[in-house]
């Protein structure tokens, strides 16, 4: 009871619900980067068997390109809050983690800008063995769409859309075989956009359910490395209302994945892959989308003041365009972090994200034609400083440059920010 009162009154104090997330173990296997050790002093508040921490980051930045205009470019200053807390329990066995997340984001000319996020979430635990569990949670995400997103609408305000999601999973860790079973389901509800001419444009249409069951087995060679195959089957199901093209964009799919974890402590840990995906569309005149699937991620530190980030991943989205029922996104991120004096450290990264849309066909109203592709290049530079243990300073720069060949606006944007993070 005194857990509960303690994080209902820091809930009321920020403005936001409680939510649930994932627990630690999750993450497992993976090491602190040198960033997430940088700013791991601050441990929280112990309420009972719970850590609980509330987090507040300020921000003020300066987007030059507020609209992801190709032209005629509009500059803005924005102010940006982003409160949080986390509880996470601390038992001996079973484990649960909740947050609660916000994001309020505020113009000082183009106040139409202005947003507010939330997010509710969570995951509990239940320890079936020392090496076998059950998992189960839900979220529910009010989120809008940036003025650079891959859509064709741009409204008066940003696109607005609500994410409910839940999901379970069974795990056997390996001994040396494993077996993992997630079972996931995400919901999607978008508000209609108001266009500045006055129009209305229908954005229900996009609303959809989304259904995953991804099984894995793996085995562990030696205790660092595990080779491990996984499959996906997904169904995306759409309303009864389609978009304008008239083209039905439910879907089924499917992914095979063959691939190797490790876990080399304090220096190193990952996973790559390589496998095939297919989405195939209800839609007789849409095009299937087809492709050699591959990704991972790998964390290196090699030194106690440096550590190295590669991300690489393959998907299919949906998509929003005329005539296109989907795209294949490739997206891949290289980052580093350096301590180079015992409180500052200095962040980079850049990143490159392709967007090769499918062919909605010709016939049965769907609107056929090539859309083409997009390409999004991004580099960001920045410093942290560590002021205390519990508070943190950081200055960052980044530019983004989208060149594409479908019906989006080329442009390129830069946003300078300065922020401060507080936590208990």
């Amino acid at each position: 009871m005194l857990w509960g009162q303690a994080i209902a009154g820091v809930v009321i104090v920020s403005g936001l619900t409680v939510a649930v997330t994932a627990p630690a173990e999750e993450n497992a296997g993976h090491q602190l980067s040198v960033q997430q050790a940088h700013e791991a002093g601050a441990r929280g508040l112990r309420v009972g068997s719970a850590i609980v921490t509330p987090s507040l980051d300020v921000a003020g930045s300066f987007d030059t390109n507020v609209f992801a205009a190709p032209n005629r470019e509009r500059s803005d200053w924005f102010a940006s809050f982003t409160p949080r807390l986390d509880v996470e329990s601390d038992l001996p066995r079973h484990s649960f983690s909740i947050r609660a997340q916000g994001e309020f984001r505020q113009y000082a000319t183009y106040t139409r800008e202005n947003v507010g996020n939330a997010s509710v979430a969570g995951t509990g635990r239940l320890d079936l063995a020392a090496n076998a569990y059950v998992l189960a949670g839900g979220s529910h995400q009010r989120l809008h769409e940036d003025r650079g997103a891959l859509v064709p609408v741009n409204g008066i305000n940003p696109t607005r859309f609500t994410v409910t999601s839940g999901k379970a999973g069974f795990v056997i860790e390996p001994s040396p075989l494993g077996l993992r079973l997630d079972a996931t389901i995400d919901s999607y509800a978008f508000s209609n956009v108001t266009l500045f001419g006055g129009a209305i444009v229908n954005e229900t249409a996009r609303n959809r359910v989304v259904y995953a069951l991804q099984p894995r087995i793996s085995y562990r060679i030696v205790p660092q490395y595990d080779a491990f195959i996984r499959a996906v089957v997904n169904r995306r199901q759409y309303g009864s209302r389609p978009l304008p093209d008239g083209l039905g964009r439910s879907s089924t799919g499917s992914a095979v994945d063959f691939g190797s974890a490790f876990n080399l402590p304090g220096f190193a840990a990952g996973e790559f892959y390589l496998g095939y995906l297919r989405q195939n569309y209800d839609a007789r005149q849409a095009t299937p989308i087809t492709a050699v699937n591959f990704g991972g991620n790998v964390e290196w530190r090699p030194t106690d003041a440096t550590s190295f980030r590669l991300d690489l991943t393959r998907s299919v989205e949906e998509s929003a365009m005329l005539g296109s029922p989907g795209f294949l996104q490739t997206a891949v991120r290289f980052g580093i972090a350096n301590e180079v004096a015992p409180r500052l450290l200095l962040l980079g990264s850049v990143g490159y994200v392709n967007a090769d849309f499918a062919r909605g066909g010709g016939g049965g109203g769907g609107g056929g034609g090539a859309v083409g592709n997009s390409n999004l290049y991004q580099a960001k530079i920045g410093a942290q400083y560590l002021v205390a243990a519990n508070v943190s300073a950081g200055l960052e720069y980044n530019v983004g440059h989208r060149a594409s060949s479908a019906a989006l606006p080329n442009y390129t944007r830069q946003i300078i920010e300065l922020r401060v993070r507080g936590q208990l």
